[in-house]
């Protein structure tokens, strides 16, 4: 699966508690994350999943280390996005570990640990935030169902399988496969006449 990344531009907060986030943690200043070597000593790092499966690790501080299930917000691309803690408190070595484990035991990779780079867990969400969701899941099946229609118009060799709003949408990606590359430009474009965010394929 590919992603393109388009416009700038974003829709207008749809609710007061993204106003309030953008304030406290301005998405501008979001989304590439801390070096691990510039991280604290006492960070804790956790397992944050969101849909389709997709999880990432994040960091957070000693007294603010959620609990496994909990709901958090967190650092996303150019905002703040939602999802599950699946697996909390772990340690800087065991962080280290999981990394050396993912290169497969290359040469040299503990140096490589230092060129990762980690988003930070912001804070737990509220049941308001949280409830956000079922909305978010209704507009991702709704553009589903549109990108697939303007695939099928344009007769363009290629399926689109899912839809996800990053939570803040300032983000809509659309997964797909396909058996050779596809240029998709054109419907990038007509995509985002529609939704006015970045659109990523």
């Amino acid at each position: 699966m590919q992603a393109l990344r388009t416009h700038d531009r974003h829709p207008a907060a749809p609710s007061q508690t993204y106003d309030d986030l953008s304030t406290q943690f301005p998405p501008e200043n979001m989304g590439k994350g801390l070096l691990l070597s510039e991280i604290g000593d006492d960070a804790l790092f956790c397992v944050v999943e969101f849909k389709r499966g997709r999880s990432d690790m994040y960091f957070t501080t000693p007294e603010a280390v959620p609990a496994r299930n909990d709901f958090v917000i967190v650092e996303a691309d150019r905002g703040h996005d939602l999802g599950k803690v699946t697996l909390e408190r772990i340690s800087r070595a065991q962080l280290i570990a999981m990394i050396k484990q993912q290169e497969n035991g290359e040469e040299n990779s503990i140096g490589k640990k230092n060129d990762v780079y980690v988003k930070r867990v912001l804070r737990r969400a509220t049941s308001a935030e949280v409830a956000v969701l079922v909305s978010k899941n209704q507009d991702e099946a709704k553009a589903l169902l549109v990108c697939q229609s303007k695939i099928k118009q344009k007769q363009m060799p290629m399926q689109v399988v899912d839809a996800e709003y990053q939570w803040d949408k300032r983000k809509l990606t659309f997964y797909f496969v396909a058996d050779r590359r596809v240029d998709f430009r054109e419907l990038v474009r007509d995509l985002f006449k529609l939704y006015k965010t970045r659109i990523w394929m």
